[in-house]
């Protein structure tokens, strides 16, 4: 059994006027969401559905995770005009720290620009049904995953980045 700690990644905004107000704007990795217990052959779909429903009492309902999840992408930027529909609900998995995998099979490029941490590494949705410790290839009793607001990725090439165009 592997530990999997659960984070969120946003693009910091661009620091372009100063306000009175403080933290009321997110970017980077945020604290620990939640962690779960996961087995070798425990798939990123069976994660997902992990993260957004559980039984309480009988009754389905989404989790606290999922909802501070749907909070946080709501008020991040949308930095490429995804539909309203989509800002809340849609979110990709990638790896924190690159994982540990000799191949990148089944990971994204992504694009570090500015002042910004390093973003994660997206890891490819055609891959979602295949077991994560696969994927990310590692044999940790814990790994940390990253899921990523959908307005935090550039549709065209699906690179984490602020910026609209491909250069």
């Amino acid at each position: 059994m592997t530990l999997v700690s659960l984070y969120m990644y946003t693009i910091p905004p661009p620091k372009t006027s100063h306000s009175f107000y403080v933290a009321n704007e997110i970017g980077g990795y945020s604290p620990c969401l939640k962690t779960y217990l996961i087995s070798s052959t425990t798939t990123f779909t069976q994660l997902r559905e992990r993260i957004e429903m559980e039984t309480d009492r009988g009754l389905q309902r989404h989790t606290i995770a999922y909802i501070e999840l749907r909070n946080n992408a709501r008020l991040c930027h949308n930095w490429h005009d995804y539909p309203e529909e989509r800002v809340t609900t849609h979110y990709r998995f990638g790896t924190r720290f690159g994982g540990t995998k000799k191949n990148t099979r089944g990971f994204l490029e992504v694009a570090v620009g500015g002042n910004v941490p390093p973003p994660p590494l997206v890891i490819c949705e055609d891959v979602e049904d295949e077991p994560i410790l696969e994927i990310v290839g590692t044999e940790r009793e814990e790994i940390d995953l990253v899921v990523i607001p959908v307005t935090q990725i550039r549709p065209s090439d699906d690179v984490v980045t602020c910026e609209k165009n491909r250069l």
